[in-house]
């Protein structure tokens, strides 16, 4: 009779274990289940240099991308390009960098440029910049 108790009680302790370990995997897995998809963006899609010196997603999502060959902004669709037509003072794009209201600063070769709409104007320091590192 004290064996049969020890099996019964044997069982539900491993019922109870087995329920718990089903209970717990049921909430676990839609946590753990994440799926990333990933990219590669080359010239076809509109970014011509594919070796970034920098990157920076800004308040408003659009993800900056700094090249030696200017700085494109990608909408999650296309990249548009900057460079001198739209007034930075150098293509070689080194350093982004955007201040908590908003102002973007661009650090290049030959100078530091804000943001203004679509545009950029060159700060005018009233000295030569040194590019520290290169």
């Amino acid at each position: 009779m004290v064996a049969l108790r020890k099996k019964t009680a044997c069982a539900r302790a491993i019922h109870v274990v087995a329920a718990i370990v089903l209970a717990q995997t049921a909430f676990v897995e839609p946590l753990c289940a994440q799926w990333y998809r990933f990219a590669s963006y080359g010239q076809a899609e509109g970014l011509s240099n594919v070796n970034p010196n920098c990157l920076l997603q800004d308040q408003t999502g659009f993800l900056w991308i700094g090249t030696q060959n200017g700085l494109f902004r990608y909408d999650g669709q296309k990249f548009r390009r900057f460079g001198l037509r739209e007034g930075l003072p150098s293509a070689d794009i080194q350093s982004i960098h955007e201040t908590r209201d908003g102002v973007m600063s661009v650090g290049t070769r030959s100078g530091v440029a804000l943001r203004k709409n679509s545009r950029f104007e060159v700060v005018n320091t009233g000295e030569p910049l040194e590019i520290l590192g290169h």
